[in-house]
């Protein structure tokens, strides 16, 4: 951008170039001129015409002029008015417009971010009550979450069913657990039909829901919800990522308590080589299909709790020892968050192998 010489500007210029393009019956001018006059404080009879003018525009640079504005604001520390925005021209609904100011705002103040989350889940849609529970979560709130999770799940939702059936087993409510995430699976089976990429949505699901049963104790149930996504060929869109570097690390989102729970419990029934071969599927299943892993012994599953700021990371070879130490390992309740979530940054647990030890590190 240049700069204006001293003493002029180059605002009545812009406003006046906007306003041409705006009453030309150009949409993406619409939403432009309309944000102009929010960023720079003009009175809400100015703006508003003009945001209500594009509800229902479907041109291209519609969502990328509102994204922009939403940006602008959120960075100017005005979740308010971003929120205005997104419901003024229609660009989302009351709680998907909640929603995208609370994750843009949890960026900039994560500790002022649960206002927004509530808002999205109390507008009654999947997506706010899960997201709101996973910031609970987060925040060291985990019993809290339950109750939203069961909410998207009752309302037919598919990652609600999910994250429900992830609270049950990290109480030990298997049944729960393993119902609601046989009702996960039953929702991807009818949207793989309607769905582009649809029968991608089943295979993940299929995989999730078998992650969901080895929490619970199940590998035979794993080792068949593994089988049927397996069998699901991958359906690549045409922009697919060309991999050439073979990956070492595959991270899985958990609930680390139950997780290493499962892993402790096959192991103290000498039943080393079942946890490495679940470990083993865990890092296959999990790659991109175009992903080059790196040889067998250098293989590592990173599981990242989702609830509080710890990953282990765990070799897929992993030793007896190793697996048999994990039952001393003693967990502090999780502590709030203070971080955004793109901010947190892990402590790790990892097998020191000369120490004969788990150990912690930030």
């Amino acid at each position: 951008m240049t700069t204006p010489p001293e003493g002029e500007s180059d605002v009545p210029d812009r406003e006046e170039v906007l306003r041409r393009a705006a009453e030309d019956d150009d949409p993406v001018a619409w939403i432009q001129l309309g944000g102009w006059l929010l960023l720079n404080g003009r009175p809400a009879h100015e703006y508003r015409p003009w945001l209500r003018k594009a509800r229902g525009s479907q041109l291209n640079g519609h969502h990328f002029s509102i994204e922009f504005l939403l940006e602008d604001l959120i960075d100017a520390g005005r979740p308010d008015d971003a929120f205005e925005a997104l419901a003024l021209s229609g660009a989302a609904s009351e709680g998907e417009a909640a929603l995208r100011v609370a994750q843009r705002w949890d960026r900039h103040r994560p500790q002022e971010a649960e206002g927004w989350y509530r808002r999205a889940a109390e507008a009654g849609e999947p997506a706010g009550l899960v997201a709101y529970g996973r910031w609970l979560e987060r925040a060291g709130r985990g019993e809290e979450a339950g109750p939203f999770y069961e909410e998207a799940d009752v309302l037919g939702d598919r990652a609600g069913g999910l994250f429900a059936a992830r609270w049950y087993a990290a109480r030990g409510r298997r049944e729960q657990s393993l119902e609601a995430a046989g009702r996960a699976v039953r929702r991807a089976e009818v949207a793989e039909t309607g769905e582009t990429y649809g029968q991608n949505l089943l295979r993940r699901t299929l995989f999730e829901a078998g992650d969901v049963a080895f929490l619970c104790g199940d590998v035979d149930g794993m080792a068949e919800l593994y089988a049927r996504a397996e069998a699901i060929e991958y359906q690549r869109s045409p922009a697919s990522a060309d991999w050439t570097t073979a990956v070492t690390t595959i991270t899985v989102s958990v609930a680390l308590v139950p997780f290493i729970q499962a892993l402790v419990g096959h192991a103290a029934q000498d039943a080393h080589e079942v946890v490495r071969n679940a470990l083993r599927r865990m890092v296959q299943r999990r790659k991109h299909p175009d992903t080059v892993l790196a040889e067998p012994g250098q293989r590592i599953l990173v599981a990242q709790d989702f609830s509080r700021e710890l990953a282990l990371h765990i070799p897929t070879e992993a030793a007896d020892e190793a697996l048999d130490a994990l039952a001393q390992l003693d967990f502090p309740p999780p502590t709030p968050s203070t971080h955004s979530q793109v901010e947190a940054l892990p402590g790790t647990l990892r097998w020191n192998a000369s120490l004969r030890r788990w150990e912690f590190r930030q």
